[in-house]
């Protein structure tokens, strides 16, 4: 007697209740790793944001006290600032802090940064 080829209706149903279970478990892994990624994706723009800011504000021949902000791709809004931080007195020379603080639209702060220039007093 020849076996007939293929699956059973039963067989074929047995299956589809394996995919379902794998797929009903799998599927909120799925958008929590996508929305993991977004997120990653979201902070690297703004690291890149940041730190070609901060750059530019390094650039700046003579320091002085300064404030601007704009908005970047993606909808990032960012403040750059350069402030007198100490002076070193006896020695001739100004410490400043030059910072950038990127945001997302709605407000919140992505990234923070900032970083210390020496310069001669009066430049």
């Amino acid at each position: 007697m020849k076996q007939k080829a293929g699956f059973s209706l039963l067989e074929v149903l047995v299956a589809l209740a394996a995919v379902a279970l794998v797929l009903a478990v799998a599927l909120p892994q799925m958008r929590l790793t996508l929305s993991a990624a977004r997120q990653a994706e979201r902070q690297s723009l703004a690291l890149l944001v940041a730190e070609s800011k901060l750059a530019e504000l390094a650039l700046q021949p003579a320091l002085a006290p300064f404030e601007a902000s704009g908005e970047a791709e993606a909808g990032l809004l960012w403040q750059a600032s350069i402030q007198p931080a100490d002076d070193v007195g006896k020695l001739g020379l100004s410490l400043w802090r030059l910072s950038v603080q990127v945001r997302d639209r709605s407000g919140e702060t992505r990234l923070d940064l900032a970083t210390l220039r020496l310069a001669e007093a009066g430049q």
